[in-house]
């Protein structure tokens, strides 16, 4: 009986040593190093720093004439091939930034209300010619005249255009919701009608931290962060001590359990530790924030037939640089991250459902 006894508890001690050890092995890596591992490939570098906090303060023509004209001083001697057409896409933006209004409530656009963006547009644009003559930088390509307007609607907009665009003096009109943006050049406006609709929300494939509810709840000592991160990641370890107390209770009172019971019980406690396992970490206030799926409500884009356009949606939640616009068949469309709004570009050619999607996960 004594021999059984001893054998039991030998037993116990090898599967709890096996549990740390399992539970030590499949214990993720510092979130930094996770980063790293997961990108396949670097996140390109910026051959010079614009002011690009300037965009977010454009309001009308003289501010982004002031933000053009301190893009142009930043490039100074450096003007590489790079550092030309980063500037040229600043330019290109503070334009549009310049020339923002409000969508109409009932989605018409009139002809003199595009005029009047246009003609706002072509007095940025000369302006910015200008400065770029002063400080001597040629840039190969003319620069676009866009004009930009922002609507309240948060579920679906509609767009209606008039018939003929031809005599004003733009080259593409952008029109922004909360749930994205929509580009077109002004050749493929010619009265037609188009709607942008937030849809269902879809699975990036990408991953995010997200703050843990209840756990900062009030000031938390420091001292007991990091017992709570131990927790998260070896709860299994304290299940199976709370099952050996019980056994050893019963033991004692002449109570029998099957020899199988514990090794069973933990290697179910030991799968699912590993499945529930996850990366987290200790924010400055003492919070935990664990890594969760990044959901995002995907687009739906109702657009006449022969009607291109680029398709913006914002890139919140996950590492711009690993993200595609995707078609509702997870086809990927020609994407690209644009720094300056922080949204994923796409040129979408037919109508349909498009969302975000990581393409880090899957490469």
């Amino acid at each position: 009986m004594i021999k059984r006894k001893i054998l039991q508890i030998r037993a116990a001690f090898l599967i709890v040593c096996l549990m740390v050890a399992l539970a030590f092995a499949a214990r993720p890596v510092p979130a930094d190093a996770a980063d790293e591992g997961l990108a396949p490939w670097p996140a390109p570098s910026q051959p010079l720093e614009l002011p690009t906090y300037a965009l977010a303060g454009i309001s009308d023509a003289a501010s982004a004439e002031d933000a053009i004209a301190g893009a142009v001083a930043a490039l100074g001697d450096n003007q590489c091939e790079d550092s030309i057409n980063l500037v040229a896409l600043f330019i290109e933006e503070a334009i549009r930034r310049g020339t923002t209004f409000g969508s109409p409530a009932n989605g018409v656009f009139y002809t003199d209300m595009l005029q009047i963006s246009a003609d706002i547009a072509q007095s940025i644009l000369g302006h910015a010619q200008g400065v770029l003559a002063d400080a001597g930088v040629d840039i190969a390509r003319p620069l676009a005249a866009g004009i930009n307007f922002v609507s309240d609607e948060r579920g679906a907009l509609d767009i209606s255009f008039p018939y003929d665009v031809s005599g004003i003096g733009f080259n593409n009109i952008t029109v922004e919701a909360e749930f994205a943006a929509i580009t077109l050049r002004r050749e493929s406006l010619s009265g037609n009608n188009l709607r942008i609709e937030r849809g269902l929300p879809i699975a990036t494939g990408g991953y995010a931290y997200s703050l843990i509810p209840g756990v900062t709840n009030g000031p938390v000592p420091s001292g007991l962060v990091p017992a709570l991160g131990f927790l998260l990641d070896f709860w299994a370890i304290g299940a199976f001590v709370v099952i050996m107390v019980v056994w050893g209770v019963l033991t004692s009172k002449g109570k029998r359990l099957r020899l199988w019971v514990v090794p069973v019980a933990a290697v179910i406690l030991i799968i699912a530790n590993i499945l529930t396992l996850g990366p987290h970490r200790d924010g400055p206030d003492g919070a935990v924030y664990a890594l969760v799926p990044v959901y995002f409500y995907s687009v739906v884009v109702d657009m006449p037939p022969g009607v291109g356009a680029v398709l913006s949606v914002p890139a919140d939640g996950v590492n711009p640089y690993w993200v595609v616009l995707v078609n509702e068949n997870f086809v990927p469309q020609p994407s690209r991250y644009n720094p300056f709004t922080g949204a994923i570009e796409a040129y979408i050619s037919v109508g349909g459902k498009y969302f975000l999607r990581d393409v880090s996960f899957t490469l």
